[in-house]
């Protein structure tokens, strides 16, 4: 099942002439806070890297290597809530690596795992009404 959303699954539109317009949304803002699941967690790397604490983090790790089958690549996400709860997940499939490749540092993503800690979700949003990394 493929997950399609913008603005994390927001979206207003409006008819034009017979055309559908996304509604426009200047100065949309999202916060990004940290939210660590049973089965995952979500968040938006500057807030989190804001965050007054220094026990939280979210991250996802795309490591290539080479043995002696070839070339291959995984990812690794994996976050801590301020109080402590952690949450990780991984994968070598081809889907996962590719959309990996398009998180940056002011990226929101969300990721869910499974009880081997195998991903089976993970969303990534880069938008403008995302917060911008503080200088």
């Amino acid at each position: 099942m493929k997950h399609f959303g913008l603005c994390g699954g927001m979206f207003l539109a409006f008819v034009v002439g017979g055309v559908w317009l996304p509604d426009a949304q200047a100065g949309l803002k999202s916060s990004g806070a940290l939210v660590v699941t049973t089965t995952g967690a979500r968040g938006q790397f500057a807030t989190v890297r804001a965050s007054s604490d220094t026990v939280q983090f979210i991250t996802c790790e795309l490591t290539t290597e080479t043995d002696s089958l070839g070339a291959y690549s995984t990812v690794l996400c994996a976050a801590r809530s301020a109080g402590g709860t952690e949450r990780a997940c991984g994968s070598d499939d081809p889907e996962y690596v590719a959309a990996a490749r398009g998180i940056n540092g002011d990226s929101y993503i969300e990721f869910e795992k499974n009880s081997d800690n195998d991903c089976i979700r993970l969303f990534i949003e880069n938008g403008s009404g995302l917060r911008p990394k503080d200088p």
